[in-house]
């Protein structure tokens, strides 16, 4: 067994290097013009929407104002009615306004339902998470 160089095996290794690598350019060559045809086709689109929105806007300039056929006649305002003022009555007093008990009875108790049934809510998802030692454990880690 001998060692030696093989020569015809290194050009072989060169001659496929220099075709993957000359089909690699290619490839990158197509790619480069298909994005650079992208981009123009691109600025083409941006250029079309651009007119259109231009046309678009000269258009909703041109929308002027009708003027009436005629002047609308001026109309009268109804005459007004002067009531006479009221005498005020010597020694009277008005009776004074009532505030129903009743309700603000019941917002109070609605109110403290609330706050229980919050207070309960509150406790049944400390029970869930495991009481409040844990709770500590898990904000203090």
């Amino acid at each position: 067994m001998s060692v030696g160089i093989n020569l015809e095996r290194i050009d072989n290794s060169i001659a496929n290097a220099e075709s993957e690598a000359e089909s690699n350019l290619e490839v990158m060559r197509q790619n480069m013009k298909s994005k650079i045809n992208q981009a123009e086709r691109n600025v083409k689109q941006i250029s079309l929407e651009r007119q259109f929105a231009d046309v678009n806007t000269r258009a909703g300039m041109m929308i002027f104002p009708k003027r009436l056929d005629y002047d609308p006649r001026p109309k009268k305002s109804p005459k007004r009615i002067f009531v006479k003022r009221m005498k005020a009555i010597p020694g009277f007093v008005p009776q004074a306004q009532q505030e129903n008990l009743w309700s603000a009875g019941f917002n109070t108790v609605a109110q403290t339902v609330g706050t229980v049934a919050g207070v309960a809510s509150a406790g049944a998802a400390v029970s869930n998470a495991g009481g409040l030692s844990n709770i500590a454990k898990n904000i203090f880690k």
